[in-house]
């Protein structure tokens, strides 16, 4: 996995200081995985994913695949925008219902 953290870093073209900058750890972290002294760790996966989406998780941890996540199709884009916007849906009722509540406990106690 160290290998592969080094190969992202060469992807992006910048300096391992950067990248640990990026990734919001200290720079002797990825000095010490680019040595082999450490090995990587699930704070600096959990940076590196957070940070720099693009990059697949499947690959960065067994190094099946490809470095870079392959772009979804419109169908399934679609799908994933029909399911937020249902979930959208029912946390906008569910508002409603709340603050309908809340004005009654206003009133109730005011």
């Amino acid at each position: 996995m160290n290998e592969r953290v080094l190969r992202i870093i060469d992807h992006l073209k910048i300096s391992k200081s950067a990248f640990a900058q990026s990734i919001g750890v200290n720079p002797s972290v990825i000095s010490h995985i680019s040595s082999g002294r450490n090995k990587v760790g699930v704070d600096v996966l959990e940076s590196i994913a957070r940070t720099y989406g693009e990059i697949s998780l499947q690959w960065l941890l067994t190094g099946e695949g490809s470095m870079i996540k392959k772009e979804q199709d419109s169908s399934e884009l679609k799908s994933d925008l029909r399911s937020l916007r249902s979930h959208l849906n029912e946390m906008e009722a569910q508002l409603a219902v709340n603050k309908a509540q809340l004005e009654l406990l206003i009133k109730k106690y005011s």
